[in-house]
């Protein structure tokens, strides 16, 4: 299962890294959650790739892809996805798989370029937040900019990154010394995106199939959360598997399962 080594692209509107995971033309894009990088993905697309060939990319903002700078949108983040698949020839439709908000940018994506999309998958989807802690929250970003990753990283993966799995999938340690150097700007730009999104209208506008999966260890998402996104999409899929917030790194083996059963019973839908 041949994996690519690091390529970088210059789409004009941002710049990022991304890999190739298998042989044949892409048909899975994978997006990595808010603090992470396409190292997220990058076992589970490895064991895709008997069978699929799987993109995986830095959103804006993390990894080796340009910083933020400013505010953005989510909208933005799907062009981005648009404009690096167009540039690297993908003719789709492929499948998508989101983590987190990554999720969101996938099923923003879905609704804004139907044609390029054969089916979504939201791991532990982050879709906005209450509307009675958005005030506390966004008062939270300007302490993170202030005190830096190191100064939040405990409190964060004590939710997103339960003791029983550290030992399981990639390892714990290298999770956490990347995840404090994240961009502390490019970080709060994201979560301030996060914070004041809404996206209800654009999950129903989603028209491809959809799979919901959430973690049994999530604190941050808990399967209760994302049952009831699932029961908002008509026909929508929804599993809980033994994982956390970071699934696809955490137990990518699972993932992979998971995300190969549902491609594979799609089969050649058109969209």
């Amino acid at each position: 299962m041949p994996i690519e080594h690091d390529r970088w692209i210059d789409l004009e509107r941002t710049a990022t890294r991304y890999r190739i995971a298998g042989d044949g033309p892409v048909d899975v894009v994978l997006i990595h959650e808010m603090g992470g990088t396409l190292e997220t993905w990058h076992e589970a697309a490895g064991l895709l790739s008997p069978s699929h060939t799987s993109l995986y990319y830095d959103v804006r903002g993390f990894g080796q892809a340009e910083k933020i700078n400013g505010e953005i949108i989510t909208d933005e983040l799907a062009d981005d996805l648009h404009a690096l698949l167009n540039k690297t020839g993908v003719k789709g439709p492929v499948h998508l798989a989101g983590c987190a908000v990554g999720a969101g940018i996938a099923a923003t994506f879905c609704a804004k370029y139907p044609v390029m999309a054969r089916s979504l998958t939201m791991l532990s989807p982050a879709l906005g937040v209450p509307a009675a802690v958005k005030e506390e929250r966004l008062l939270q970003t300007k302490g993170i900019v202030a005190g830096g990753m190191r100064a939040i990283v405990e409190a964060s993966l004590s939710l997103s990154y339960p003791e029983i799995l550290r030992s399981e999938g990639g390892s714990f340690e290298t999770f956490r010394a990347r995840w404090i150097g994240n961009d502390p700007e490019s970080f709060a730009a994201l979560y301030r995106m996060l914070i004041r999104q809404d996206l209800t209208e654009t999950i129903a506008a989603i028209s491809c199939p959809v799979l919901c999966l959430a973690g049994e260890y999530d604190a941050l998402r808990p399967p209760t959360y994302v049952g009831d996104v699932a029961h908002s999409i008509p026909g929508a899929a929804f599993i809980t598997i033994k994982s956390g917030h970071h699934m696809p790194y955490q137990t990518p083996r699972l993932v992979a399962q998971e995300l190969s059963r549902f491609m594979n019973n799609i089969g050649k839908r058109k969209v």
